[in-house]
């Protein structure tokens, strides 16, 4: 929120600072006031009327005190006004930080998806700088929201194995339709988790067991128990066992109408649970058709092409850009060419890490901050005695004020 109004309402962000420090100011000197009235009692010799300096120090305390005391209720409420103009802002704060959690998620996916709230905070401003400008505060802040949560997708997708981009944008669908009380959570954690029956002995007998197995039918009788939503689901395999068979015997059921009530009954995310239980083969599919319902586009589901001008366009050069590659692969061509692309190929160097480089690495990053340039380190595995080394360097480069052009590329 603070980096919103500082860039969307630069006085009020402002005005907030200064306040909170004169608050703190204030409070400050009424306990110093305290402090200083306890340490006169405590030296105070004979009858306390009797002592002039006591007597004064105590009547101008009580003045400074109503005087602070009166500055500190005027700057309360000038707080709550403040506070009331920035909080048209808190939507667009909101939604930034449930998609923060998404990527602080990812490590359970993978631990090496790991992404700092520094780099986040770069991408969340260089939204609001790009984002649709619109005098109506609520339709500017809509608008940020829909163009970070895209920046957010677009730029993760980057840094994400390919088997790992669908489960991403769900993950990203859920967490925003959790935000808003669209979702349920205990019907997300049943999708996730599935059934597990406990006590067969309480279980509702199969009645289709000729095509439902036993770890289908577990997901069905838990699904009855667990969700109120799906109450007296299991019994429906009862009075509608044909029709349920002809659902599950079709290519594509989530296109399929369910057999009576059910099929008004269930909502969107509802029906993926219905086939999580029944063909489970659909659920990616079904999925996908749900993002891009929830989300409104199709582009959710389709990862950006790998487009290095359009990664080097989002960067700053304060942090790294690092190529993950498999065996063999080199990206030296390439990246030459987006350097000529982008004006910086006579400012372009690069070196292959080895035994003894370590001085030259250092002076070309040196020389790279000064000056503007590109500089590529490639190998980096080849040289772990001197990671910890670079990554200090990597860690310095905020406070060395790096020149807007210079950019450094890892593989």
């Amino acid at each position: 929120l603070g980096l919103l109004v500082a860039k969307e309402r630069p006085d009020l962000q402002q005005q907030k600072v200064e306040l909170v420090k004169n608050l703190a100011a204030g409070r400050k000197q009424l306990v110093d006031l305290e402090d200083e009235i306890l340490r006169l009692l405590r030296e105070v010799k004979g009858s306390l009327l009797d002592d002039a300096d006591l007597l004064l120090a105590l009547e101008r305390s009580k003045v400074t005190s109503e005087e602070v005391t009166a500055q500190i209720d005027e700057a309360v409420e000038v707080e709550q006004t403040i506070d009331a103009a920035r909080e048209v802002y808190r939507p667009g704060a909101n939604i930034s930080a449930v998609l923060y959690f998404v990527l602080s998620d990812l490590t359970q996916v993978d631990p090496m998806y790991q992404f700092s709230l520094d780099a986040y905070f770069d991408l969340y401003s260089m939204s609001i700088d790009e984002a649709p400008r619109n005098s109506i505060v609520t339709e500017r802040v809509k608008a940020l929201n829909e163009y970070h949560t895209y920046a957010v997708y677009r730029n993760t997708c980057r840094a994400l194995f390919e088997k790992h981009k669908l489960l991403f944008a769900f993950l990203l669908t859920c967490r925003l339709r959790l935000n808003e009380d669209n979702l349920d959570p205990l019907e997300l954690d049943f999708f996730l988790r599935g059934g597990t029956v406990l006590d067969k002995s309480s279980q509702a007998p199969n009645p289709c067991s000729d095509w439902i197995d036993e770890a289908s039918w577990d997901n069905v009788t838990e699904v009855s128990k667990i969700l109120p939503a799906m109450s007296g689901f299991d019994s429906s395999f009862e009075q509608y066992g044909r029709d349920w068979k002809t659902w599950y015997g079709t290519a594509l059921p989530e296109n399929e109408e369910f057999p009576g009530e059910w099929e008004n009954k269930c909502n969107e995310f509802q029906r993926l649970i219905v086939l999580r239980c029944l063909r489970p083969d659909r659920v990616t599919a079904a999925a996908t058709t749900w993002i891009i319902n929830s989300m409104g586009h199709q582009k959710y589901v389709e990862p950006p092409a790998f487009n290095l001008d359009a990664i080097f366009a989002e960067s700053v050069p304060q942090n790294p850009l690092i190529f993950v590659l498999s065996a063999g692969v080199d990206p030296t061509r390439m990246l030459r060419e987006c350097a000529g692309n982008n004006g910086m190929g006579d400012r372009f160097g690069s070196i292959a890490l080895g035994q003894g480089q370590a001085p030259y690495a250092t002076a070309m990053i040196d020389e790279g901050v000064k000056d503007g340039k590109w500089v590529f380190l490639a190998n980096c595995h080849l040289m772990t005695s001197w990671l910890g080394a670079l990554e200090k360097i990597v860690d310095d480069l905020s406070s060395r004020s790096p020149h807007e052009d210079f950019r450094l590329w890892l593989s």
